[in-house]
């Protein structure tokens, strides 16, 4: 994970109430979504500025579920979304796609311990 990345995380879990959840998405650093959210998305559909998204900043699920992790986050779901740019649906997903979305609560929440 970048080092911008792991303050965000340190920062969602000192802010999230006990009991709360916390929810990210990210893309996720493959040459999948290389393809498909630079490649496809800013150059072939121009739905996005060029330069919108840096691959070298996108985020894998491992890393940010450590980030989370090492906060204090327990991870409860990680799914992925594939969009469908035939009929403009995004479909949540079991599998690792090229888009992540995690959530999670204080472990505290869990436990009775304070995080």
């Amino acid at each position: 994970m970048s080092p911008t990345h792991k303050p965000s995380c340190r920062i969602a879990a000192a802010l999230v109430s006990p009991g709360g959840l916390v929810f990210s998405a990210t893309l996720n650093r493959t040459a999948k979504a290389f393809a498909l959210a630079i490649v496809g998305g800013e150059y072939i559909m121009r739905w996005l500025p060029r330069g919108t998204h840096d691959w070298r900043k996108f985020v894998k699920p491992s890393e940010l579920v450590a980030g989370l992790e090492a906060g204090g986050i327990e991870m409860l779901d990680l799914t992925g979304v594939v969009f469908n740019p035939l009929t403009g649906n995004m479909v949540l997903r079991g599998i690792r796609s090229r888009r992540e979305l995690y959530g999670g609560w204080p472990q505290d929440s869990l436990t009775g311990r304070k995080a």
